[in-house]
């Protein structure tokens, strides 16, 4: 499979690559989040918003009016063929992202799409295919994988700062926002299975996952995941039903530990067995985590450059979740992912070591 950010045909080089005119943008969506997309792109240098769409045209324009850009509001069809765009923006619910990016792709505009890339890793697959054989670059929307604080935990592990890694637990709660299109997996999950796959530098072998419905009969508010990387575990907790707000990761390793808590915006470095105080890492750039995905984003287009949270990655925290969601059907059973993730291994970091015998020596279902 050609890699999705293979160098783009000579004609869509010569337009993104080869003019300081700033990239086109149209965004699909414009709810709460794709409000603050749409603010990003205007805080952005290089990149101009404008059109925007929405399947209300009502929430489109009240979008429109409040842009210093002036976007032309278009329904969601009419900004797909608009050839005077250079890519779209798709910040819609998650059961649209593939056919919106999919009829993007087919014509021919570089596409950005919120998480999760899809509602299936086969659809996952698919997109990260077509936008590779059309020279064209696809990138997701994993916000906090543009963090500095979350960055400052990878660069920490990646130097061996706190040891061999032992375990990584990780909660995201809060109460509220309870959707009814997504469960807490699917609403939640990505952000974290995402934060995990980049510390680790390559996706798990197995998952399992339990989950809890309190506030409605069918859809999960409170779930536990297990991520087994070989080497070491990774536990995330999720819930909408916390009284507080939590964003908190706790690293385990054999000289020491890391405690990154995005609330209160601090990540610090512990040091076992000695007095030592802990250290604050430092973060490097103050600019928000959005600006710097989209910045990102537009950056790509110009050079071809591959994205850090491409379709390859996308698909990599869509397969996690599908097992993870098999695994709560089944009771918690382990699920593995060694089938499903076979076509993603060429995203696997080649420095990175396999890790060692599976910490979860249980019986496995293997996820098709």
């Amino acid at each position: 499979m050609p890699h999705p950010q293979a160098a783009a045909t000579p004609d869509a080089a010569d337009r993104d690559c080869r003019t300081s005119e700033p990239i086109r943008l149209g965004l699909i969506g414009c709810g709460r989040w794709g409000a603050n997309v749409a603010a990003a792109v205007e805080r952005s240098v290089g990149a101009r918003l404008t059109a925007v769409a929405d399947v209300s045209s009502e929430t489109a324009m009240r979008l429109a009016a409040r842009l210093a850009s002036v976007p032309e509001v278009l329904s969601p069809p009419d900004m797909l063929s608009e050839t005077q765009l250079d890519a779209v923006l798709i910040v819609t619910g998650a059961a649209s992202h593939y056919e919106l990016a999919m009829a993007a792709i087919r014509q021919g505009k570089h596409v950005f799409v919120e998480k999760p890339l899809a509602m299936t890793t086969t659809d996952s697959f698919t997109l990260t295919e077509a936008a590779a054989t059309a020279g064209l670059i696809l990138m997701v929307g994993h916000t906090f994988l543009y963090s500095e604080h979350v960055i400052d935990v990878e660069r920490a592990l990646r130097e061996g700062q706190v040891g061999d890694l032992r375990y990584v637990s990780l909660q995201r709660l809060a109460y509220g926002r309870f959707r009814e299109d997504a469960n807490v997996i699917w609403n939640l999950g990505p952000h974290d299975v995402s934060i995990l796959i980049r510390w680790a530098g390559r996706p798990p072998t197995a998952v399992r996952c339990v989950e809890y419905m309190f506030t409605r009969p069918t859809i999960s508010d409170l779930a536990f995941l297990t991520l087994d990387f070989g080497d070491f575990l990774g536990h995330v907790h999720l819930s909408c039903i916390d009284p507080e707000k939590v964003r908190r990761a706790t690293v385990a390793g054999t000289a020491g530990g890391i405690v990154y808590d995005d609330v209160e915006g601090a990540v610090r470095l512990h040091v076992n067995g000695s007095r030592v105080q802990p250290r604050t890492l430092a973060a490097g750039d103050p600019r928000r985590p959005l600006d710097i995905e989209l910045s990102h984003f537009v950056d790509c287009i110009r050079t071809g450059e591959r994205p850090q949270t491409d379709g390859i990655h996308g698909a990599m925290v869509v397969a996690v979740l599908e097992a993870a969601a098999a695994s709560a059907a089944l009771g918690g059973d382990w699920i593995d992912l060694t089938l499903a993730l076979r076509k993603v291994s060429i995203g696997v970091d080649p420095d990175r070591p396999s890790g060692g015998p599976s910490l979860a020596a249980v019986q496995r279902t293997a996820l098709v």
